[in-house]
C-alpha cells in the first residue's frame, strides 16, 4: 500500500520528519486566526519552524560539500549552483507565477496594491524579497513566505566559497565560523538601536544567516560525535527542550528586555535544533529516533518544500471560499484543511516536475556545461 512512500525514503528519514514538523509549524503560524490553546501558541511562536529549517539546511548542505571535498579535493561551485537551481527553481517559479496571478485575481481593482507590486517585482524575482520589507515596505501576503527562500539562496552563493577558503587556509576556520555566527547577532542588536522594525530585522539575510551557520558547524564535527548512551540521550533531550523554551521566552520579549539578551534567543534556538539533529541521528533507535524515522512522516517531510511554497496560496483561496460559502465553519476544521490542502500542489509538482528533473540532473548539467 505504501510502496510509493518507501521508494522516496532517503538516507536520513529522521531529518525529513523534522522538515515535516517545521513546515507544519509554519503553516499553523500563517493562519489568519488564533483561537484555541494550540492555534494561539502557533500564532505567537510557530515561526520557529523556519529557524529549525535553516539550521537543518546548513547541516545537510555542509555535509554534502564536505563529502565533495573529501572525494575530489575541491568544490565545483558551478555544479553546486546548477544542482540547487534544478532542484529549487522550477517549483519556485510556478509558486511565484501563482502569487502574481492570485494577487491580480483578488486585488486587481486596488490600484495601490497593484502599483506597489510593480515596485517590488524586481525584489521578488531576484530573491531579494526579504529586503523588500526593510527598504520598500511590507511584503504582499502571497509573496511574504518567499523571504526565507531568499535567505537560503544567498547562503548557497556564499557558503561554497567560504568552505573552500576554510579548507585551504585551515588556520582561518575557527575565525571565519565564529565571525559568521557573531556578526548576525551583532547586526540584530545594532538594528534594534538604529530603529529598524522587528520584521526587517527578522527577514534580512545578514541578521539571520547565523541560524544556518550553526548547522554548518555541527556538520564539521558530526562524525566525531559517538552514538549516545541512554543517559546522554535523556540529558540532551532535556537540554534541547530547555534551550527551546528559553529561546521562545527571550525572543517573544524582544521589546521588553535588552536586545543584547532577546537576540540571543535565535542562537539558543539554533543550539536546540543542533541537539535535535544529534539525538535524531545518534540516539537510540528505540527512542525519539524510531518515531522520526517513520516512513510516512519522512515522506511528508520530502513533500515539505512544495508545501511551504504553496501553503499561502491554498490558505488565501480556502479562506475566501469559507468566507463566501461556509462562514460558520469552525476554526479547527479550517486549520486542518490549511495543513492538508498544500499537499495537493506539493505532490503534483514533486512527481511531475521535481522528481523528473532531478532524475535527469546530471545530464542537464552536463549539457549546460558542454561536457
Amino acid at each position: 500500500m505504501f510502496d510509493f512512500i518507501k521508494r522516496e525514503v532517503r538516507a536520513y528519514p529522521e531529518l525529513d520528519t523534522i522538515r515535516f514538523i517545521s513546515v507544519t509549524l509554519v503553516v499553523c503560524h500563517h493562519l489568519f486566526f488564533q483561537s484555541g490553546m494550540f492555534l494561539s501558541w502557533a500564532h505567537d511562536y510557530a515561526w520557529v519552524g523556519v529557524d529549525i529549517f535553516f539550521t537543518l539546511s546548513g547541516f545537510l548542505i555542509t555535509g554534502i560539500l564536505i563529502k565533495e571535498i573529501e572525494k575530489n579535493g575541491k568544490i565545483d561551485f558551478k555544479n553546486f549552483i546548477l544542482k540547487r537551481i534544478i532542484r529549487l527553481w522550477p517549483c519556485w517559479l510556478i509558486a511565484l507565477l501563482l502569487s502574481f496571478s492570485l494577487t491580480y485575481a483578488f486585488a486587481s481593482k486596488n490600484l495601490d496594491i497593484m502599483h506597489d507590486l510593480k515596485t517590488k517585482f524586481i525584489y521578488y524575482i531576484l530573491h531579494f524579497g526579504n529586503y523588500s520589507h526593510a527598504f520598500s515596505g511590507k511584503l504582499h501576503t502571497l509573496f511574504s513566505h518567499f523571504w526565507s527562500l531568499a535567505v537560503e539562496e544567498h547562503f548557497y552563493l556564499i557558503w561554497p566559497a567560504t568552505m573552500a577558503i576554510v579548507y585551504k587556509f585551515k588556520g582561518l576556520k575557527k575565525t571565519v565560523l565564529f565571525s559568521l555566527v557573531l556578526l548576525p547577532y551583532l547586526f540584530r542588536v545594532m538594528h534594534h538601536y538604529l530603529g529598524w522594525d522587528q520584521a526587517s530585522i527578522t527577514l534580512s539575510t545578514h541578521t539571520r544567516i547565523d541560524s544556518i551557520v550553526w548547522g554548518c558547524i555541527l556538520a564539521f564535527v558530526f562524525n566525531k560525535i559517538k552514538d549516545l548512551t541512554t543517559l546522554q540521550e535523556v540529558f540532551q533531550t532535556i537540554l534541547m527542550f530547555a534551550l527551546f523554551f528559553v529561546s521562545l521566552h527571550y525572543i517573544a520579549r524582544n521589546e521588553a528586555i535588552s536586545p543584547w539578551i532577546s537576540e540571543l534567543g535565535r542562537t539558543t534556538l539554533a543550539w536546540s535544533t543542533c541537539l535535535l539533529i544529534i539525538i535524531s541521528l545518534k540516539g537510540s533507535k528505540k527512542g525519539l529516533r524510531r518515531v522520526l524515522s517513520n516512513p510516512i512522516l519522512s515522506w511528508l517531510g520530502i513533500m515539505s518544500y512544495g508545501v511551504y511554497l504553496f501553503h499561502v496560496h491554498t490558505n488565501v483561496v480556502l479562506f475566501a471560499l469559507v468566507k463566501k460559502y461556509a462562514p460558520t465553519m469552525n476554526e479547527t476544521s479550517i486549520a486542518l484543511l490549511s495543513n492538508i490542502l498544500p499537499y495537493g500542489p506539493a505532490i503534483i509538482t514533486f512527481y511531475l516536475i521535481d522528481k523528473k528533473l532531478n532524475g535527469k540532473r546530471s545530464a542537464i548539467i552536463a549539457k549546460i556545461r558542454g561536457v
